[in-house]
């Protein structure tokens, strides 16, 4: 994903299809927990890394400190959540 402003969105919508198919799944079922682990995963790299504001650009992660915009546990949260979601692209 090169558009960055899209990453939070593409988060949302997997933390929001992965609850809603947790849902549907018996209370405390293996599936139930890990749908529910995976969303709880995309929400944390949702609040935590954030990028870099600079006078020059985006410069990094604030939050593991990676020199690059995504950093690489975004970039593979977004992989993960784009998959999930059936949005992934060669």
């Amino acid at each position: 994903m090169t558009d960055t402003k899209a990453i939070p969105e593409a988060l949302r919508r997997a933390i929001k299809a992965l609850r809603a198919d947790a849902a549907t799944h018996p209370a405390g079922s293996r599936a139930q927990r890990a749908l529910g682990a995976m969303a709880d995963w995309l929400e944390s790299v949702l609040d935590l890394h954030e990028p870099t504001l600079t006078l020059a650009d985006l410069n990094g992660c604030q939050w593991c400190n990676d020199e690059d915009w995504p950093c690489a546990d975004t970039q593979f949260a977004v992989a993960a959540a784009l998959a999930y979601l059936g949005e992934v692209t060669a």
